[in-house]
């Protein structure tokens, strides 16, 4: 028999387990270098960039598109990682539910 009240009891740990979840995200942060190190972007679990760092002696300094493709593909490659992660970490929170939309919760 269905019963609601376990039903919202269950809803409800789930959301703490979101919760929960989402303040990990804020403090994971993930780093990637492309070019041998000549750029080095970290970001963190809420896909925000916390960090670039251009090698002067290894970057293009001088050619602005080469630097710029560089930033570019740290950048998304930081992403890339950040999102796997808050994918699994938000799947593991909602007990293995798909939930349509529940990775939107952390503006990704």
């Amino acid at each position: 028999m269905f019963d609601m009240g376990d039903m919202l009891k269950k809803a409800q740990q789930m959301q703490g387990e979101i919760k929960k979840a989402q303040g990990e995200l804020a403090r994971q942060t993930f780093t990637t270098g492309v070019s041998r190190g000549a750029v080095v972007v970290t970001v963190n679990g809420e896909m925000e960039i916390v960090d670039i760092k251009i090698d002067a002696s290894s970057a293009p300094m001088n050619d602005s598109e080469k630097l710029g493709a560089l930033v570019k593909s740290a950048v998304n490659e930081g992403l890339v990682k950040a999102k796997e992660f808050a994918g699994k970490k938000m799947n593991d929170a909602a007990g293995g539910f798909n939930i349509p939309g529940l990775s939107g919760l952390l503006g990704g």
